[in-house]
């Protein structure tokens, strides 16, 4: 099992870059290979830049993207066909994103002190998130978070300590309070 939170950017944006900059927030060694995928499926539009699993990483990395414009629904054909719609709110199928940035971590996860996934997890996902949303303010470009446990998304850092909040036994608030939202607001000085 692992935590999957996603990041959807609302601009489109060289994807390359973006991926670099993830996989510097994750520290990944340059020996990482860097894998491109076109999914075989008869729908969609999407392509994939990712990590491959199990390369000892805090979070497995995967960008999903489109050369042509914004993300399609993926299964937009065979909703129809199922008589489903897609979630209208959902920046993943409705139009809304160019970039989908999705950093999977598994519930397994240990920590450099040894701290497991309810310790720290909430804390990790929530720096990852609030670091590239630094780093897409800093370009202008909008974007959205989903947490994974609710199903809902939020625009840029709204809900985000809420959510490491929910792990307030484990520290995860501290650290997002006293780390992560110090950077955020000098960030925003400059």
């Amino acid at each position: 099992m692992t935590l999957k939170t996603t990041v959807a950017i609302g601009k489109p944006y060289p994807v390359r870059e973006v991926f670099n900059v993830c996989r510097d927030m994750l520290n990944t060694p340059d020996d990482v290979p860097i894998l491109h995928e076109i999914p075989a499926l008869p729908w969609g539009n999407e392509e994939i830049l990712r990590h491959p699993a199990g390369v000892g990483l805090d979070a497995w990395l995967l960008v999903y993207y489109s050369r042509s414009s914004y993300i399609e629904h993926a299964c937009s054909d065979i909703c129809k066909d199922r008589g489903c719609d897609p979630d209208p709110d959902d920046p993943r199928g409705n139009g809304w994103s160019s970039i989908l940035v999705t950093f999977d971590t598994a519930y397994s996860y240990q920590g450099p002190q040894g701290e497991s996934c309810t310790q720290f997890l909430a804390g990790l996902v929530a720096g990852l998130v609030a670091g590239l949303g630094v780093w897409l303010d800093d370009r202008g470009l909008p974007w959205q978070w989903q947490d994974e446990y609710t199903g809902e998304w939020h625009s840029r850092y709204d809900k985000l300590g809420e959510f490491v909040g929910a792990h307030h036994d484990s520290g995860a608030d501290y650290w997002f309070r006293h780390l992560i939202i110090p950077m955020i607001s000098s960030s925003l000085i400059r």
